[in-house]
């Protein structure tokens, strides 16, 4: 082993004038630590480690994680001030991604100071965990790519080669490695636990696996409340499924957490069958009754009954249909020892709001042994959501929408302070979202976690299920009860915006699953390195490194689910998403018929297309920003090229000019209807800024373009 620098791993930097980041070091603190290691070893800059000479414990180094715009605004006067090289590892996906992210031109203000920028992916996925239906060879194509692209986004941008790269949540494994080397990253760095290889980290020389230590960790700026594990307890309701309760509770009771340490509480919240004679063997579980057989069902009360009953101070709360890794407790210790008030949200594979694509089902759980090799099936509505913040849920406005009692946890202190759970609510729903909601409104701090994995089980044999979004063909009469809680819940809190708000999406939502609308959005997301005006994020509801396949897959059953007929393809630049094309065979195979918007980068993807109009696409709008796209020669010889492919196959074009002033909308416009001939008419519309709607109606003739509002 080798003696190596001490890599420091930043993430952000909080500034004085907005509320701080959990992950964020202020400026003060910052100067701290730096004045304090370059008084023991010298700065040197990560590009060391591809000379003859590499770094060894006499040195120190800096880098950042995530390309957000702290570090360009405030770190880089402070390290640029001090003489300290430092590194930037930027995940290509949010590159522009609004206020939060950097610009492409501030990555390369940020070169131009210094800094080496280096690569880290582009969805910044955990490089670890396979995705369902997703084999070996696919999950080492898919990181392979993650590397490929975010590499080639960098070089686009800055005109040079990139060398390093930094594994995402600090994770090597050996798939990781060679993914990294392929792509043909020079140097390739982890991040490692300080407890673990004390104060100097010992290096084995390779090249794709340098450790780094966690700033914060690694210069005591967070030290844990006690240093041994904390106890908690875990408490399940349960009503019947008794062999799904089985499988649970025993991957429950082989936790390798302390033994001493953990509970499981079982709650019988009205069971028809005595389960005694389940969890008579099971030394840590512990069986309460709620109610008798046939009561109604009401699980906020059964974990009321639970909490009570605690020994430990960390509460975990989880369903009867979730199964855990041996090392789940682990998971969520790492994360309440270092977050006093944290209110932990687990990662569920498997649970989406309506049962359809891929599920785990209990048949196929029973026989594994280690769940961590299951592929795992990402949550729809959670997913996008976390990904954005890059799972920084306490960056979120409303993170009490993805408190899910599946798998959650808090101190039960915490859970005291705030009353527990509700007792007015009956049967599904809506009991654990008014918990968060109060949690959140008492100042817990959210922090989500994709270490802490609950498999969600589906039994094939199982009546319908209580939640009415996951059945076949949900009815009104199915949401009855989940409509009366919800007016329930209104009552409950008079006046409060948030539950007013939630209930109205609520309500639309269910009009659209049980009125079987004509047509259904999939917002395919953006891609990286595509310029965003600060409307066009706003407007197209861009996701970073765009959506995944199984998103979007996932949303073409809901249309079949729903009885949709037709598609709308949008949100970000769709003909450049790399699924499209399996996006489209699938609304085939459903007998959907589609259309889409695309920007200039997926020009290529929609004119490649003469499969097109065989795929069932009879409409497509080129979308082009005004403020960097619309005047554009080049652009211009590219959307004539793509018009004439487009009619020529037979397909119904429009194009839509985004402009943030009305200046730009003029020049967009007239540039946009120039394209217009009467061989190949062009529908052209506009959108502006919804200050400018009225005066833009009176300056556009309608027989020119259509206006639309953001």
């Amino acid at each position: 082993m080798l003696p190596t620098a001490r890599n420091l791993c930043f993430h952000y930097v909080n500034d004085p004038q907005k509320p701080p980041m959990r992950l964020g070091m202020d400026i003060p603190t910052l100067r701290a630590v730096l004045e304090r290691e370059c008084a023991h070893r010298e700065p040197v800059s990560l590009l060391r480690y591809l000379d003859v000479n590499k770094p060894g414990d006499e040195a120190f180094t800096v880098s950042f994680d995530d390309a957000h715009r702290s570090v360009f605004e405030l770190a880089a006067p402070l390290l640029s001030a001090m003489k300290i090289p430092a590194t930037l590892f930027a995940p290509t996906g949010w590159i522009g991604m609004g206020e939060r992210w950097m610009s492409a031109e501030q990555l390369r203000a940020l070169r131009d100071l210094g800094w080496t920028i280096g690569a880290h992916t582009v969805r910044h996925p955990r490089m670890r965990q396979r995705l369902f239906g997703e084999d070996i060879e696919a999950h080492a194509a898919r990181l392979l790519d993650e590397c490929v692209r975010s590499k080639e986004t960098l070089e686009q941008i800055l005109g040079e080669a990139i060398s390093l790269f930094a594994y995402p949540y600090g994770e090597e494994p050996a798939v990781a490695q060679e993914a990294a080397r392929l792509a043909g990253f020079s140097a390739s760095f982890s991040v490692k636990d300080p407890r673990d290889i004390h104060q100097h980290l010992e290096w084995n020389g390779s090249l794709t696996s340098i450790p780094r230590m966690d700033a914060f960790e690694a210069t005591g700026l967070v030290t844990t409340s006690q240093p041994e594990p904390l106890g908690i307890s875990v408490v399940v309701p349960v009503r019947d499924r008794p062999l799904m309760l089985r499988e649970v509770l025993k991957r429950w009771e082989a936790q390798s957490y302390e033994e001493d340490k953990f509970e499981i509480i079982v709650v019988d919240d009205g069971s028809v069958e005595p389960l005694d004679a389940l969890v008579r063997e099971l030394p840590h579980v512990r069986l309460l009754r709620a109610s008798e057989p046939g009561a109604p069902f009401r699980a906020g009360q059964a974990r009321n009954l639970g909490v009570q009953h605690a020994r430990f101070p960390i509460v975990q709360l989880a369903d009867s249909d979730i199964a855990v890794d041996a090392d789940f407790l682990w998971a969520v210790d790492w994360v309440h020892r270092r977050v006093p008030q944290a209110v932990l949200l687990g990662a569920i594979s498997g649970y989406n709001l309506h049962a359809i694509g891929q599920l785990h089902h209990l048949k196929d759980i029973v026989s594994v042994e280690d769940l961590t090799h299951v592929p795992l099936i990402f949550d729809r509505q959670r997913e996008p959501v976390l990904r954005s913040v890059i799972d920084n849920a306490d960056w979120l406005d409303a993170p009490w929408t993805l408190f899910y009692t599946g798998n959650v946890s808090m101190p039960k202190a915490l859970l005291m302070e705030v009353g527990g759970f509700e007792g007015v609510f009956e049967g599904w729903g809506l009991e654990d979202l008014d918990l968060g909601l109060r949690l959140h409104q008492q100042g817990a701090t959210y922090v989500a976690s994709r270490f802490a994995v609950g498999l969600h089980l589906e039994d094939e044999e199982e009546a319908k299920p209580r939640n009415p979004f996951r059945r076949h063909a949900p009815t009104a009469e199915d949401f009855a009860p989940y409509l009366a809680n919800l007016e329930t819940w209104k009552t409950l809190r008079p006046g409060d915006e948030a539950v007013a708000q939630f209930a109205d999406r609520t309500y639309r939502d269910i009009a659209e699953i049980t009125g079987r609308p004509s047509s259904v959005g999939i917002e395919f997301g953006a891609m990286d390195a595509e310029p965003r005006s600060p409307l066009h994020v706003a407007l197209h509801r861009l996701q970073a490194g765009g959506a995944t396949r199984a998103e979007l897959i996932e949303r073409v059953a809901y249309a079949v689910k729903v009885g949709a007929r037709r598609l709308w393809l949008q949100g970000g630049d769709v003909g450049a998403h790399p699924d499209l094309e399996a996006v489209l065979k699938e609304a085939k195979r459903a007998s959907l018929k589609t259309a889409m918007q695309s920007g200039p980068m997926g020009l290529v993807g929609v004119t490649r297309c003469a499969c097109l109009q065989a795929l069932g696409v009879d409409h497509v709008t080129l979308l082009v920003d005004a403020a960097h796209e619309a005047l554009s020669p080049t652009l211009r010889a590219s959307l004539g090229q793509a018009l004439e492919a487009l009619h020529a196959a037979g397909i119904d074009v429009g194009l839509r000019v985004v402009a943030a002033s009305l200046d730009e909308a003029r020049l967009g416009v007239a540039s946009a209807l120039s394209l217009s001939t009467s061989a190949r008419p062009l529908k052209v519309s506009v959108s502006v800024p919804p200050g400018l709607v009225a005066e833009a109606a009176r300056c556009f003739s309608p027989l020119q373009c259509t206006l639309l509002e953001p």
